[in-house]
């Protein structure tokens, strides 16, 4: 993969440097979910492997070599939320939407790769029983993160946030919100 942005990386950098850079710094993150129970008991073996940070070597189906893909970042099934959200580089999409760019974090795969519970964690257990701290998915953490954050800046801050699911090519979810601190 190719990085763009500046040579340093930083795509603040890059987005200031005006038209003649015109391309946007995008950073691809692969998280593999670990294998469910399913999957465990047929007895499947994943195909997929990581090989360091940066590879995730896959095994095709019937046999041959493995075929190796660099990303930004490969994360394998044993890291949490937070290595997530660490490694994801929310953060820094943070900074920059707070020096006033417009940011994305988008998920994309196939049914059941674990693109919700990356973003929002798992499902609600019930009525009123909130999900522990730990398992918070990457926009609870990035909402806690930037009221933090605004509140250590000492100048008044709005910030508006939104979200929505597409499943099947419909719309399911399409949240928005105001936050003032």
């Amino acid at each position: 993969m190719e990085e763009l942005g500046s040579s340093d990386g930083d795509p603040a950098r890059s987005l200031e440097r005006g038209p003649e850079r015109p391309e946007t710094p995008i950073q691809v993150v692969l998280r593999v979910r670990p294998m469910n129970a399913a999957e465990l008991r047929r007895g499947e073996q994943s195909a997929l492997h990581c090989s360091g940070t940066r590879t995730l070597q896959v095994s095709p189906p019937g046999g041959g070599p493995d075929v190796a893909f660099r990303f930004g970042a490969v994360l394998d099934g044993a890291c949490t939320q937070e290595d997530v959200f660490r490694v994801c580089g929310v953060r820094r999409l943070g900074e920059l939407a707070l020096r006033g760019f417009s940011c994305t974090v988008f998920t994309f795969g196939q049914t059941g790769s674990g693109k919700t519970y990356t973003l929002t964690g798992p499902p609600p257990q019930g009525e009123g029983v909130p999900i522990p701290p730990s398992l918070g998915g990457i926009m609870q953490r990035t909402f806690a993160w930037l009221l933090d954050r605004v509140q250590n800046l000492g100048a008044p801050v709005t910030l508006r946030a939104s979200y929505l699911e597409i499943y099947n090519e419909q719309v399911l979810v399409v949240e928005g919100a105001q936050l003032i601190p």
